[in-house]
């Protein structure tokens, strides 16, 4: 199975994933929240944010209308 990336609710979870996805020899784009900053500067995390719930429920509720009509 492939996948475009990952979104994660904490930076130790984002952490754990780059680590199995390293070794797995797969890279992928990771998104936390905060606190992660050497996987930032080593690049092998792809962004970080504040956590808002409601915020980031409509944010990925948007990306996938625009994923659906291919925008």
């Amino acid at each position: 199975m492939e996948f475009d990336g990952f979104l994660v609710a904490n930076d130790f979870m984002a952490l754990g994933v780059i680590h199995v996805l390293e070794e797995a020899g797969h890279k992928v784009p990771v998104v936390s929240v905060p606190d992660a900053f050497v996987a930032l500067k080593k690049g092998t995390l792809l962004a970080t944010a504040a956590f808002d719930a409601m915020k980031i429920a409509c944010a990925s509720a948007q990306a996938a209308i625009w994923i659906v009509r291919d925008e």
